[in-house]
């Protein structure tokens, strides 16, 4: 159900983690959150941040704001975001150097940053059946929002991710050990949302990385989706689902029936001349996601590539230089902005468009070079407005 964003337009928030102030040297270390608040120095240094990240956002003038993910300790490669959960759940004793979600996935060796990443993560051991432990999402929730006006998002991993940093050794059954991840995220979940949190973000659903091994099929996804939603049953908030590491964009169909509201995705190898807006199914604003696509996953009338196993895959021409908007032909359909093509310079001229006529292209003026200037001539930029959307000044 849509709440904070029911009546916003486009709500503007970040992701979710924050730069974490260098004088903000202090650590849970597997710590209760609450018992380590009674600890001076964490208490001083972590009520301090949390303000800072929050101010920072204020001014920003953002709808939604975060604690910054204050909670995590300062790790390599973000370890933290797997750990914080990790060693607050009963049932794990010790380590391994690697973790056969990650090696499987990745397809890691020495010579890979990854590699390195994974070394330093040491993957936790499964002992015994996975109970819940003091992980605290409430208490994190209620020290932020106390702190603002705004509604503050709250933001964790999701089971199905989780359980890649794991070495099992009791289940013997990944989805046994994701379905009992899925049940122990479910009573955070619920517990957070009774205390007031109007906006959850669960992140990572590992549908598109899935889809990478070899050994991968429609029944793994399928279960992938029902595992997310398991978590998030008798949930009475708004639920965003956050990814990364890659594109998403041919997994649509098993991500259609994630109980979410609001999809945002950035991958590693981003370009930020990229946009796509997603127009969402059910009532409400649109979703803003800053992605990347590939040119070769979409046809000449920009609409996505229907891949099915066993069919070829032709490469497609690369993307003219133009700037486009399509309009959307079915309801899952994406607006699609591109500001200028791969590898060109940066344009040195601003485009402006004033009264556009939807549906219409229209030629900036090139500006004149300097004389005796070197600069080399570039196409003029077109740009096709739909009649949906408002040519603005």
């Amino acid at each position: 159900m849509l709440k904070v964003t029911r009546d916003l337009m486009l709500p503007t928030a970040i992701t979710g983690s924050y730069p974490r102030p260098l004088w903000f040297d202090e650590s849970l270390d597997g710590r209760s959150f609450k018992a380590a608040l009674g600890d001076s120095m964490f208490r001083e240094q972590y009520l301090d941040a949390v303000a800072c990240v929050i101010n920072a956002q204020e001014a920003a003038g953002l709808d939604i704001v975060t604690d910054g993910d204050s909670r995590f300790d300062l790790a390599v490669g973000g370890k933290s975001w797997f750990f914080y959960p990790i060693e607050r759940l009963g049932g794990i004793e010790g380590h391994r150097d690697t973790s056969r979600g990650w090696m499987q996935r990745h397809g890691l060796r020495p010579g890979k940053i990854l590699w390195e990443v994974q070394e330093a993560y040491q993957p936790a051991v499964v002992k015994h059946r996975l109970t819940r432990g003091p992980l605290e999402y409430t208490a994190l929730w209620k020290v932020a929002q106390r702190l603002t006006d705004k509604p503050v998002k709250f933001g964790a991993i999701c089971a199905p991710a989780l359980a890649s940093m794991l070495w099992d050794e009791h289940y013997r059954d990944d989805k046994k050990l994701i379905n009992d991840l899925s049940d122990i995220m479910n009573a955070e979940f619920r517990e957070l949302a009774a205390a007031g949190c109007p906006l959850i973000q669960v992140e990572e659903p590992p549908h598109h990385g899935r889809t990478t091994r070899p050994d991968c099929t429609d029944a793994d996804l399928e279960f992938l989706t029902e595992a997310f939603n398991r978590q998030l049953v008798g949930v009475d908030a708004e639920i965003w689902v956050h990814t990364c590491w890659g594109n998403p964009n041919q997994q649509r169909v098993y991500w259609e029936p994630l109980r979410a509201r609001a999809a945002v995705s950035a991958a590693a190898r981003r370009r930020r001349h990229h946009l796509r807006v997603r127009q969402q199914r059910w009532q409400g604003p649109a979703a803003l996601c800053e992605v990347p696509h590939r040119q070769e996953d979409r046809d000449r009338r920009g609409q996505p590539l229907q891949h099915r196993r066993g069919a070829a895959r032709a490469r497609r021409p690369a993307h003219p230089e133009s700037a486009r908007v399509h309009p959307a032909r079915a309801a899952g359909d994406h607006h699609r902005l591109r500001l200028r093509p791969r590898r060109a310079e940066p344009p040195d001229r601003v485009l402006q468009v004033r009264g556009a006529r939807g549906g219409h292209q229209h030629r900036a003026a090139r500006a004149r070079p300097a004389r005796g200037s070197r600069a080399r001539r570039r196409s003029d930029a077109l740009v096709r407005v739909p009649s949906v959307m408002q040519a603005s000044r």
